[in-house]
């Protein structure tokens, strides 16, 4: 089951709070994850842009 399922209003009510603050917490490691990816992919972006700052003399 994946945690879009656990999540769908229909199971939501079935859950135990233990499985909520699992869930909770692979939602936020997630997010961080996510987070970290773009602004990585932003700073490379950023630092290869012809307009950088790094890129003057």
């Amino acid at each position: 089951m994946s945690l879009f399922d656990r999540l769908n209003s229909e199971n939501f009510f079935n859950l135990d709070l233990a499985k909520m603050q699992k869930d909770l917490v692979e939602m936020r490691q997630a997010v961080a994850e996510t987070i970290a990816i773009l602004k990585r992919t932003e700073l490379s972006l950023f630092c290869h842009s012809p307009k950088s700052t790094s890129n003057k003399k």
